[in-house]
């Protein structure tokens, strides 16, 4: 898995913002909004250098599949389109 192939999500809740990877299921809360990008892409970029490093010494990687990842993907993929066309 590359880090260009990963999508991003961040929701602004009562508590903050919130920003999950939807490939690989990682959530950060934070106040800013653009401390939580910062975050949610470190962590996610972290995530796959220590499962790269850990296959280079012959570990076994495995990723379990994220709980309802197609519709996810979909949801996020069509709003992206939405956005992209000026419909607000």
């Amino acid at each position: 898995m590359k880090i260009d192939d990963l999508r991003y999500v961040v929701k602004k809740t009562p508590f903050g913002y919130i920003g999950e990877c939807l490939e690989l299921g990682l959530m950060v809360r934070d106040e800013d909004f653009d401390e939580c990008c910062n975050r949610i892409q470190l962590l996610a970029r972290d995530y796959l250098e220590t499962a790269d490093k850990l296959k280079s010494q012959g570990e076994t990687v495995v990723h379990s599949p994220v709980k309802f990842y197609w519709l996810r993907k979909t949801r996020f993929d069509i709003r992206e389109f939405l956005r992209a066309i000026g419909f607000q």
